[in-house]
């Protein structure tokens, strides 16, 4: 369970982790594991904040309250994809939800959207790494992130 509580109302959504161990054993990777863990958890507190029911919602409705944690390698690379189940990201908002002091359509008269810098700062981290952070669409619902990181090459 993951519950949201930084200044606002805990969430409450279910985080639902799949691993593809095989595809990852006698492999290494170098990486930031500070940086790894402030782009997880943004994109944690993402879900929480715009994929979880709003009090508004018809509350005879049952939310899916899931958040999926995908990890896998593919192409020499380590895939991380965080998706829940929440309303997305318009067409419109895509191209510039990477930018500095933007923030999602929930979030524009929500006091507790922050500021706008955390998928900026997130894809920003990932690229020193070496990878990238991008807006996907695999399983088709909700706002889907792919963090992706290169392995180290074999010797």
């Amino acid at each position: 369970q993951v519950d949201a509580n930084a200044g606002y109302t805990a969430a409450h959504l279910d985080l639902v982790a799949s691993l593809d161990l095989e595809s990852v054993q006698d492999r290494t990777i170098t990486i930031d594991p500070h940086a790894v863990e402030r782009i997880m958890m943004n994109l944690v507190e993402n879900a929480c904040k715009y994929a979880a029911p709003s009090d508004e919602e018809n509350e005879t409705d049952e939310p899916d309250t899931r958040v999926h944690l995908d990890v896998a390698v593919r192409d020499n690379t380590l895939e991380m994809l965080i998706a829940d189940h929440g309303p997305g990201i318009l067409p419109s908002e895509q191209a510039r939800i990477f930018g500095e002091f933007q923030r999602g359509r929930r979030g524009l008269g929500n006091a507790r959207s922050g500021l706008g810098l955390g998928l900026a700062l997130s894809r920003g981290l990932a690229r020193e790494m070496g990878g990238d952070l991008q807006l996907v669409s695999r399983r088709g619902h909700g706002a889907e992130f792919l963090l992706s990181i290169p392995l180290d090459q074999d010797q």
